[in-house]
Formats: structure tokens, sequence, C-alpha cells
């Protein structure tokens, strides 16, 4: 399983720390790299469409910061 990310910092502080104190792969996924994509999937609620994009981007993309 790999999980994905568009936020860091103290945001995400708690979901990072337990990810990686499972050791669970996470990825990130710049916030420009969201908004661009999201465009090819118009027609959906911003939240579920971010998230699409964003688990889509990681599927096609290796090139992502761990």
């Amino acid at each position: 399983m790999l999980w994905a990310v568009d936020i860091t910092g103290t945001a995400a502080g708690l979901l990072l720390a337990l990810l990686g104190a499972h050791g669970q792969q996470v990825r990130y996924v710049p916030g420009r790299t969201v908004d661009r994509m999201s465009g090819a999937y118009r027609g959906e609620a911003k939240t579920a469409r971010d998230a699409y994009v964003i688990a889509e981007t990681v599927r096609h993309r290796g090139d992502l910061q761990e």
C-alpha cells in the first residue's frame, strides 16, 4: 500500500508520524500538480476530484518525493 498526501507540516503531522511509525510508504504530491491535473477531471466535487487526482498522480508518476 502506498499513501499520498498533498499537504505537509503541522496539518498532516499526526498522519505522517503514524504512517512512518508503522513503516508505511508516503508520497507527497505538490498542490500545484494537483491543481494542474484536476482540470482533466471536471464535473467532480472539488474534494472528491482532488483525492482522485492525487491517487492517479501517485499511480502514474514514480518521481514524487517520499
